[in-house]
């Protein structure tokens, strides 16, 4: 979390107050790495090159980092945007790419992304991943990949008007994830997967373990409609549970403590692509999800989501890319203000990105976002109403 000054007690109490649960979900939330992540794209082009020269000479490495500047009007996501502030974020990221032979690949890659606040004097958020991936063909139809990874990402005390709070979010995850890939038709492939991660959390004295662990399996189907358009679906389920995650009764009442805390998550995306002419790809998707608490259910709920986006590129140097999405989530049995009904709200967001690429490897780009969470909820520290404005501005390099 960010040493910041600046965030009134009643939100600080509120942090504080608020379930382990419902604190970790925050935690995951946080976007400064997505952010970060704007500048470490590959372009097309350069993926080809080095996937050509990774075939001619056995290994290929792509070097990228980023640095921007931005601000944030509502640091913390609450209702009256006590916190605003300016922020600095700057990432690396090497990567590796392998040819055995003609059937069997090796892509390696590291990764590292921080966070500046002016009023913080160390680093506010900082994460390091290192991802592997082996694919072998076996035969013109059948991919089989093993994929893994290593993230660590350390999240600093909170230290608010003088007072000192402990909860650290310093964690280290590791996912594996093998697939096969089949390939029905020039137009058709099915993907199936089974996915493992373990989340490893900095122990906090007094305060209840947030680690976990998840599995689970995934299906993809993709058909290729035109050489213009394309469909995905995907289907999958998860299991989380928690070690010692503190337990809700039906009305919201923590238990002192439950080592066999189980959420079940489904999911089903549906998301179409299609490029009318060269310069320009719109794509729209829908996803819907189901968690499931297994206790007693308080945290259980039913989530959809429609997104829409577009990527123009008419004018060279310059690409465009603009993206929006509405989100509808109904608790089960989390209440609202009124005791007649439950916990529901809207969240609506966009986002538009541009970016201009400059000789040498070099691109410069900007870009802004925004959110608005509307619930039927006015107090209380979880899911709150809240809005926020993000611009930032940076460079980035690839070779």
């Amino acid at each position: 979390m960010r040493k910041l000054r600046g965030l009134s007690w009643i939100v600080a109490s509120a942090l504080l107050a608020a379930p382990a649960a419902w604190a970790q979900e925050q935690a995951q939330d946080e976007s400064a790495a997505k952010r970060t992540r704007l500048g470490l794209q590959v372009p097309d082009e350069l993926q080809q090159l080095k996937r050509d020269r990774a075939k001619e000479r056995g290994w290929a490495l792509t070097f990228m980092s980023t640095a921007a500047a931005g601000f944030d009007s509502n640091l913390f996501n609450s209702p009256d945007a006590e916190t605003d502030s300016a922020f600095y974020d700057f990432g690396l990221k090497l990567e590796s790419l392998h040819y055995f032979d003609a059937q069997q690949s090796l892509k390696l890659s590291l990764e590292g992304t921080g966070s500046l606040y002016p009023e913080s004097s160390s680093i506010a958020e900082a994460t390091q991943k290192l991802r592997a991936k082996y694919s072998n063909r076996l035969g013109k139809r059948i991919r089989l990949s093993f994929a893994g990874t290593v993230k660590h990402a350390n999240d600093d005390e909170i230290d608010i008007n003088g007072n000192e709070f402990t909860r650290d979010f310093e964690n280290f995850t590791y996912k594996a994830k093998p697939s096969i890939r089949f390939r029905l038709s020039k137009r058709q492939a099915l993907s199936l997967a089974y996915s493992g991660a373990w989340s490893d959390y900095e122990e906090t004295s007094g305060q209840a373990s947030l680690d976990w662990w998840a599995h689970g399996p995934a299906a993809q189907y993709r058909f290729k409609l035109s050489d213009a358009a394309s469909l995905r679906v995907v289907y999958g389920f998860t299991i989380r549970n928690y070690d010692e995650n503190l337990a809700s009764l039906k009305d919201g009442t923590n238990l002192a403590t439950n080592p066999s805390e189980k959420h079940h998550y489904q999911r089903v995306d549906v998301k179409g692509t299609w490029r009318p002419v060269s310069w320009l790809e719109l794509d729209g998707g829908y996803r819907f999800k189901i968690k499931d608490d297994r206790f007693e259910g308080f945290e259980s709920y039913e989530e959809a989501k429609w997104t829409t986006g577009l990527t123009l590129s008419r004018f060279p140097p310059w690409t465009l890319h603009a993206e929006a999405a509405f989100t509808q989530r109904d608790y089960d049995n989390r209440l609202g203000d009124l005791a007649t009904e439950t916990l529901e709200y809207d969240k609506l967001e966009g986002s538009i990105t541009a970016s201009y690429k400059v000789k040498h490897g070099f691109s410069f780009y900007a870009h802004y976002s925004y959110a608005n969470r509307d619930s039927n909820r006015s107090t209380g520290s979880s899911y709150r109403d809240y809005s926020f404005h993000r611009f930032l501005t940076g460079f980035s390099f690839a070779r």
